[in-house]
């Protein structure tokens, strides 16, 4: 479901995480979204467990008769679940294995290939350049990796710029990047489509 980024993947040098995640948003470190291990939105690990009559599954909202149904289940907050068939969804990498929290110095456009169902053979006839938000202190995962998913669904090629961030460039800097795409590096398994984008092509954001 998810895999420990290779070295060829990412920029030199350490991932750009604190030691504590307590330091990062919680929209940063999304950890009910990352990771092999599967907690809920405050960081408590889910166990399988039946719930709590009619619990709710936070990623597709349906409703789910307790003690009927197994589920991932928070037992600390008591109302935190997912079920079986979200459980096996795709996740985003761990944070020290994200791509989009190394190279603070290398603005990069990444190519994430999608995942799952997502998946697509053929040729890419068109390509779009994401920018992932996050206050130009972070880049913000689900804004990446999921969107590049539903591009692939319909046929458009994605990649994710990388750019430079707050304190280290100004904002100048990062809205110098989307004008001018930086070198591409792969990310995930080769796959046929079109070039990545140069600073020749205008990239649409």
């Amino acid at each position: 479901m998810c895999r420990r980024a290779r070295k060829s993947e990412v920029s030199e040098g350490l991932p750009l995480v604190p030691d504590s995640e307590g330091e990062l948003p919680r929209w940063v470190t999304l950890c009910e979204e990352r990771g092999r291990k599967f907690r809920c939105f405050y960081g408590h690990p889910l166990v399988p467990s039946f719930p709590a009559e009619y619990s709710g599954c936070y990623k597709c909202h349906s409703f789910i008769r307790g003690r009927k149904t197994l589920m991932l289940w928070c037992q600390v907050c008591k109302y935190w679940g997912i079920c079986a068939d979200c459980a096996r969804r795709p996740r985003l990498p761990a944070l020290r294995d994200d791509p989009l929290f190394f190279g603070r110095d290398h603005p990069c456009l990444l190519r994430l290939p999608p995942r799952g169902e997502e998946q697509r053979d053929g040729h890419f006839q068109v390509w779009r350049v994401i920018c992932p938000g996050g206050n130009y202190e972070f880049l913000v995962a689900n804004e990446a990796q999921p969107v590049a998913d539903w591009l692939s669904r319909h046929r458009v090629r994605a990649f994710v710029l990388r750019y430079r961030l707050l304190p280290r460039y100004d904002v100048d800097r990062s809205l110098e990047d989307p004008t001018s795409p930086p070198p591409s590096r792969r990310c995930g398994s080769p796959s046929r489509g079109p070039s990545p984008p140069s600073a020749s092509q205008p990239a649409a954001t």
